[in-house]
């Protein structure tokens, strides 16, 4: 097969622009459709678009920027767990790891495989903030992940376009709003939906077999661009920290280093405090979602979100402190 042609300048930017209006519109449709003020009128929620391996493309342009970093790992893991040669067309996802997906429980996460050809092209995939998900009322007063609400772990919601009834009716029975709550995940859906089908009438458009070369076009370039702007930082070690009250006796403490070396920045939490029995931690993948997010803006503001803009991020905090806690506090 004679590989595909580079793409031009303004080829680029055509289709790019593109995937993140059919991002915007499932982000609208979504907003619209939905149960519950926490997504129509708290726009607590994000959705992106990833390429076959779960690496981000675009997002909505006004996502929760915590949600952008977190949803293709939570892609990713679907692909671990699931497995690709089990995924099909019609499949949606779902997911509240807080270890895989976002900060706590309340955050949905679904996926949606996009096929073309028959063949596995991208995924479409969002993140949405739950009216209700059981546990406790208020959130922080949970000691344990098991006290915060029902857990979902990596599975199908939809198998080739089938719904899993038993798990909608645990679903229901674990919240206190079960309509409100059932209706935002079938809006998350929709949008999905709406993803789906814009990419796939834009691959056929443009006669794009799948969006590998795009996808490495447009990080390729974003990675540049950060990159290019981060060896614009003079090299060395920056350091900070502060104290909060925490809990009680429990004061905590945060401690940051940050090492600049050319083309590459990493971010250190050590000697921050130890995990503690509150729904206060940060998993890992929550933490790396915040600090990408404030070296984007201070680095690289105008490029639009994608993997490439994080490959030369690295964030690390040892296992057991309150931005690394170990599972299942």
């Amino acid at each position: 097969m004679t590989p595909p042609a580079p793409f031009d300048a303004v080829t680029l930017e055509v289709i790019w622009r593109r995937m993140i209006s059919a991002a915007d519109e499932a982000a609208k449709t979504l907003q619209r459709t939905s149960f519950s003020t926490l997504v129509n009128e708290s726009n607590d929620f994000a959705c992106v678009i990833t390429d076959a391996d779960g690496h981000s493309l675009v997002q909505n342009t006004e996502s929760i920027p915590s949600f952008n970093s977190c949803l293709p790992v939570t892609v990713q893991h679907f692909l671990k767990e699931i497995g690709r040669e089990n995924m099909n067309p019609g499949d949606v996802y779902i997911c509240n790891d807080p270890w895989v997906a976002t900060g706590h429980l309340n955050d949905v996460t679904v996926a949606k495989p996009i096929f073309s050809n028959g063949k596995l092209a991208a995924f479409a995939a969002s993140t949405a903030h739950a009216p209700d998900i059981g546990g406790k009322v208020r959130s922080v007063v949970a000691k344990e992940l098991f006290e915060e609400g029902f857990q979902i772990p990596a599975m199908k919601l939809l198998d080739r376009g089938e719904p899993d009834h038993t798990l909608i009716k645990l679903f229901r029975a674990q919240v206190r709003t079960p309509d409100q709550t059932e209706g935002d995940l079938w809006a998350q859906l929709t949008g999905l939906a709406l993803i789906g089908a814009r990419v796939t009438e834009l691959m056929d458009e443009y006669g794009l077999p799948d969006l590998t070369a795009f996808g490495e076009e447009i990080q390729g370039r974003s990675e540049r661009a950060m990159r290019a702007a981060m060896t614009d930082v003079p090299d060395g070690r920056y350091e900070a920290h502060f104290d909060t009250d925490g809990f009680g006796d429990m004061p905590l403490h945060f401690q940051c280093a940050i090492t600049v070396e050319g083309d590459r920045i990493s971010v250190d939490f050590t000697g921050t405090s130890a995990q503690i029995p509150r729904a206060i931690n940060c998993t890992m993948n929550y933490t790396f979602a915040m600090v990408s997010y404030a070296l984007k803006c201070a680095l690289l503001p105008d490029v639009p979100n994608n993997d490439g803009v994080f490959r030369c991020m690295e964030v690390s905090a040892p296992e057991g402190t309150i931005v690394n806690p170990k599972y299942p506090i």
